[in-house]
């Protein structure tokens, strides 16, 4: 991570969306998250992202999650079927 690139990123930021007070840790977390190609952030504290452009703002409990179950598989694997076989 290189500090210099992010002040950089930062100080673009700022020109955009010249904030007040402590908002401007949001543009500092933004600036580092474009820094290192991120352009989504998960957050339930959209108002203070909404405006900025340059990344994509989402709130988890708006987003379907798929469930551990259904991640994971309802199904046994191949191993667990071999043993119950035996």
């Amino acid at each position: 991570m290189n500090t210099t690139n992010i002040l950089h990123q930062l100080q673009a930021l700022f020109q955009n969306y010249p904030v007040k007070g402590p908002l401007i840790f949001d543009l500092y977390l933004v600036a580092t998250m474009l820094e290192n190609g991120i352009t989504k952030i998960y957050t339930y504290n959209t108002t203070d992202f909404a405006h900025i452009s340059e990344i994509e703002v989402l709130n988890p409990e708006e987003i379907d999650f798929p469930k551990a179950e259904e991640e994971m598989g309802e199904t046994e694997s191949t191993e667990d079927q071999d043993q119950k076989s035996r």
